[in-house]
């Protein structure tokens, strides 16, 4: 369809054709929507991190905890869900990475860097450290993403929880796709 010439009233187009002769066609302006903290549903989620791949499960409650996963998404807004994750001393790495990732830590003073092996930072006080770095590391290096690290996300080393009361809705994590499982 080759067009010859395009006459613009206040909400009309009109479209002048050699095949279709004059098409009219109605001129609509769309409006962008954004979500607001008053108008959110946020859900409360359960997963289970038994035997779950490491870097596929932090890329999951990133996407969760974002708000991407929703039509109504909006960057600049906490639109995301809540997540518990339970189990996260049993997650897994694939390859050797168990004993050759390295985590370090540095306290800004000279000479005090402190690198230890994710399978030293499993067996240290904090077992959850190894989800919640990884998820921490994927949010980015902004308010916005210590809020929902910080007040969004659960993780239990072992199978009990305190969220029982919200009644999280269970996600099964290694029926979404068999890569998310090692074993």
């Amino acid at each position: 369809m080759k067009k010859v010439k395009v006459e613009e009233s206040s909400n009309i187009k009109t479209t002048k054709s050699k095949k279709l002769g004059v098409v009219k066609c109605k001129i609509t302006k769309n409006k962008t929507l954004s979500t607001s903290h008053k108008n959110t549903n946020k859900k409360w989620i359960l997963i289970d991190a038994t035997d779950a791949v490491c870097g596929r499960l932090g890329a999951y409650i990133v996407h969760r905890l974002n708000g991407k996963h929703l039509a109504s998404y909006t960057p600049n807004t906490d639109d995301g869900d809540n997540i518990v994750v339970i189990n996260c001393d049993k997650i897994k790495f694939t390859g050797n990475k168990e004993n050759q990732k390295l985590y370090r830590d540095h306290s800004d003073y000279v000479g005090n860097v402190r690198i230890r092996t994710a399978s030293e930072v499993r067996e240290g006080k904090r077992p959850t450290d190894l989800l919640r770095i990884t998820v921490e590391r994927m949010l980015g290096r902004c308010r916005m993403s210590y809020k929902l690290a910080s007040k969004n996300l659960y993780l239990y080393a072992g199978s009990e929880h305190k969220q029982e009361a919200q009644s999280p809705m269970v996600i099964d994590f290694a029926k979404l796709n068999r890569k998310n499982v090692i074993g």
